[in-house]
């Protein structure tokens, strides 16, 4: 079973830095959001989710309320 990440940052170089530095770690079972919105899209959409890291400070998300959530 692959790990599946879950990267969401408004920041689309922060992504890429991410995604460059667990690729080799996971494999290309990364996913890439923009925003809040797209994130709780994609928590809905994949069961598989094994990590999610959330910018605290992105379109959207109020801190840890969008962590709360999300869970």
């Amino acid at each position: 079973m692959d790990t599946t990440i879950l990267i969401a940052d408004d920041h689309p170089l922060f992504r890429a830095a991410m995604r460059q530095a667990l690729v080799d770690i996971v494999g290309d079972s990364i996913l890439e959001v923009a925003s809040f919105s797209e994130a709780y899209e994609a928590v809905e959409e994949h069961d598989e989710l094994e990590l999610e890291f959330l910018d605290f400070n992105m379109p959207g998300n109020e801190g840890l309320t969008g962590l709360t959530e999300l869970r």
